[in-house]
């Protein structure tokens, strides 16, 4: 729970950066963003790296593209 704490300020901070960066770009297009959040992922627990243990029909669609 400490982790998420600390990484959360920073995370918003990123986000809100990255919108207040770039306005003239967000107003001509608008791009696509996706923040996924994990707590205690690691990176053979998605289907697409091979977890039998773990079914993530999601993001496995987000890796593929």
């Amino acid at each position: 729970m400490k982790k998420i704490l600390k990484l959360l300020p920073l995370s918003c901070a990123a986000t809100l950066a990255f919108l207040f960066i770039a306005p003239s770009a967000a107003l001509a297009e608008r791009p696509n963003i996706i923040h996924i959040m994990a707590d205690d992922m690691g990176w053979r627990d998605a289907g697409i790296y091979g977890s039998e243990t773990f079914h993530t029909p999601n993001i496995d669609r987000l890796a593929e593209k």
